[in-house]
């Protein structure tokens, strides 16, 4: 399965349990339900970690039971790939071309994602920018009754940093914001307000303060940025603000204050700040018209859990939705541990080879597949267990590839093919004819040097123009003392240069009788050939020679 895709399921799976979890919570305080979605979010955005670093697990699902189907053709037991004696003609184009990925739509995939998670950092920054600018054009108050009532409630709810309340010149303003030295923004007419809606005001929103809301807020809209595309994330976001603002009522009335009074205060606070559009800014608002129905609900019964969330219950939630993430992110079911390899053929020019024929081999089930490269070059392997595989090639002309693989996920690799290797048997037969001491091999053939031959280039590679020996030499048997030395067989490694000629033979076995090997040597050494072509261009061709030492 893609990366991407991967981490987004898991991505839904931790939101989908803390937004079910806080449901099953819903007879709970709002507290408790806020602080699940918190960690939730954060468990979420930590997401890309947790998958590098969770111990990888999982279920134990046979593959016969995933349904799902290798598309990779499964090669009998018997089949084995030939390796070329002898340099062959042009390999056919295949139309068995398995197709290419579609390279362009995932390009366009991620271009859309970056356009959109660009967009929205660029409002979640503009949301920054305006509390900047807001708070600029802001007047600060430093005595009176909104700085008196401000310390006196934070002493109350135990809040030891500093706050900052400032009078902004616009009437819907009325929100907080910040960490280390908080800001409370009050609305121009603050000033002519009740000491009681003073009170329950300052009371919602250093309970925010307290609550540290501020975080979870922008790290929820960090994760909208990151997957806006995702409806689960606009959801948990949501939810996460009318959690918030439910939690920070709750407070409000734990200090005393009466659910209808606070309700009266809020719907005539929600006129009064809802007469003109704020605009967004990063920051919760205490009177959203989106949530006023449902906290005004909560205001009046009496039944309602406004219990705050204890240090116990923060850990023991923070621990379980901790272990179900990294279990999320290391868990893989069995059908995604499929791998696919895929990539090019090539040849020793660098152009693709049509209708080569490719197998891999499980070193450890023993199962076998075979692909053959496309019209492009393209070849692809997919359904594979991860492992070790055995990788061979076949195409006439060309040496059978012979290596081994690891797939652990999947793995995109070029293949270079090698031109194949000539082979060559003669027979050296010592019977006994007198001849003079010291002869050397004689040459047979004078179509050397050869015609420039004529090729024609091809729009793909692979086509192989052979070999022909234009001069021939056969080896003079050595005698010692004038008996012919035992009879043996010497193995020859030769290479024959771009134009024709052997450049070098040299003896294989150590132990051959190095008489023996010097004369098989000095005769191939003569040998002559046309150029060897590749897809018109001229290259070097090993060449394997087996003379047969024999006498009669």
């Amino acid at each position: 399965m893609n990366p991407a895709t991967e981490l987004v399921l898991k991505v839904s799976l931790i939101l989908s349990t803390a937004l079910g979890l806080s449901m099953m919570l819903r007879g709970k305080s709002a507290a408790l339900r806020h602080w699940v979605l918190s960690v939730g979010i954060v468990c979420a955005v930590a997401a890309p970690v947790l998958v590098a670093i969770a111990p990888e697990w999982r279920a134990p699902i046979s593959v016969k039971t995933t349904g799902l189907t290798q598309p990779a053709v499964l090669v009998p037991p018997e089949f084995r790939a030939v390796e070329p004696t002898s340099t062959n003609v042009n390999a056919s184009t295949s139309s068995e071309a398995v197709p290419v990925r579609p390279v362009s739509m995932l390009q366009a995939l991620m271009a859309m994602w970056i356009g959109g998670a660009l967009i929205a950092l660029g409002t979640l920054t503009v949301g920054l920018a305006r509390l900047s600018w807001i708070r600029s054009r802001s007047r600060r108050l430093d005595d009176g009754m909104w700085p008196a009532l401000a310390r006196e409630i934070a002493a109350d709810n135990g809040i030891r940093r500093p706050i900052t309340l400032l009078q902004s010149d616009r009437s819907s303003l009325l929100f907080t914001w910040g960490v280390v030295r908080p800001i409370v923004i009050l609305p121009r007419d603050a000033n002519d307000w009740s000491i009681d809606r003073a009170r329950i005001v300052l009371c919602h929103e250093l309970a925010h303060v307290r609550r540290a809301d501020w975080v979870a807020l922008v790290v929820a809209e960090l994760l909208r940025a990151a997957y806006w595309f995702h409806p689960l994330a606009w959801i948990i976001g949501r939810r996460l603000r009318d959690e918030s603002e439910r939690a920070c009522d709750d407070e409000v009335m734990s200090q005393g204050v009466e659910g209808t009074v606070y309700a009266t205060e809020l719907l005539a606070l929600a006129r009064i700040l809802n007469a003109e559009r704020p605009g967004w800014v990063a920051a919760p608002a205490m009177a959203r018209p989106s949530s006023l129905e449902r906290r005004v609900t909560a205001m009046v019964n009496g039944h309602v859990d406004r219990q705050p969330v204890g240090r116990a219950p923060r850990v023991m939630i923070l621990a379980l939705m901790l272990a179900i993430a990294v279990a999320i992110g290391g868990y893989t079911l069995a059908a995604q541990t499929f791998a696919s390899y895929s990539g090019n053929v090539l040849d020793q020019t660098g152009n693709i080879v049509t209708g080569v024929t490719l197998s891999m081999t499980n070193q450890q089930t023993g199962q076998k597949y075979q692909v053959k490269s496309g019209d492009t070059g393209a070849f692809e392997f997919v359904g594979l267990v991860p492992g070790e595989y055995d990788l061979e090639t076949y195409s006439p002309g060309f040496r059978s590839k012979l290596g081994t693989v690891a797939i652990a996920k999947s793995t995109r690799s070029d293949i270079h093919l090698e031109v194949g290797m000539l082979e060559e048997t003669i027979n050296v037969v010592d019977r006994g004819e007198p001849r003079a001491e010291g002869a050397a091999p004689t040459t047979r053939g004078n179509r050397w040097p050869p015609e420039k031959t004529v090729c024609v280039t091809k729009p793909t590679g692979g086509y192989i123009a052979q070999p022909t020996k234009l001069v021939d030499s056969r080896p003079i048997y050595p005698r010692s003392g004038g008996v012919p030395k035992a009879a043996s067989v010497v193995v020859l490694d030769a290479r024959i240069g771009k134009d024709g000629s052997v450049v070098e033979a040299r003896g294989v076995d150590p132990a051959a009788d190095p008489d023996l090997v010097a004369a098989a040597a000095d005769a191939v050494k003569l040998w002559k050939y046309s150029p060897t072509l590749l897809n018109c261009i001229p290259i070097e061709v090993e060449m394997k020679v087996t003379v047969n030492f024999r006498t009669e």
